[in-house]
């Protein structure tokens, strides 16, 4: 019995049939990066170009906004937060938006403070990737909770979404490259 073909990963521009009879447009797969499939759209176009010549720069320029966002690119250095720095700015500008008590804010610097702990004061947010939150869950399985066990599941994701809040924030300062949330892939 045959398998199942798998379809070939696509790095870089292609083209996609949208209507037929139209002429394709262009997409940019950036999946490898941590993003996503996009519409390599011109500025103030409100679909995805025709132009392959267009589609080219498009594609290098979004490339590079995500390289830089993950600290390899030729930018990466004017853009870079370091976690603790990082904790900080989120758990300020949470606080002064009101959205939040005082416990909360408590409990999320807590979680945030094993982040810090566990990843280093001084790494880039753009050089964690999936692989190194996977080692963090794994690690905060392992943690004695203080009454006798380890910490529950409830627990663990509390943690993870506390760091996932912390990447949204990193995304919208522009520490981190748009889309890129180690935590969500």
């Amino acid at each position: 019995m045959a398998g199942r073909r798998r379809r070939p990963k696509i790095r870089g521009p292609y083209e996609r049939e949208q209507v037929k009879g139209l002429p394709p447009r262009y997409w940019g797969d950036f999946r490898f990066l941590g993003g996503k499939q996009e519409p390599l759209r011109a500025a103030g176009e409100q679909f995805a170009t025709t132009d392959p010549v267009i589609a080219a720069q498009v594609f290098a320029a979004r490339l590079t906004e995500l390289t830089d966002g993950i600290g390899c690119g030729p930018g990466a250095a004017r853009r870079r937060g370091t976690i603790a720095r990082g904790v900080i700015e989120y758990l300020l500008q949470v606080r002064a938006s009101s959205q939040a008590t005082t416990s909360w804010l408590d409990q999320v610097g807590i979680c945030l403070q094993r982040a810090v702990a566990f990843f280093g004061a001084d790494r880039q947010l753009g050089a964690i990737n999936p692989r190194d939150v996977a080692r963090w869950v794994t690690h905060l399985r392992c943690q004695d909770s203080g009454r006798g066990g380890k910490f529950r599941a409830e627990t663990v994701r509390k943690h993870v979404q506390a760091l996932s809040g912390l990447f949204k924030l990193a995304q919208r300062d522009g520490w981190a490259a748009q889309g890129w949330n180690p935590v969500s892939l």
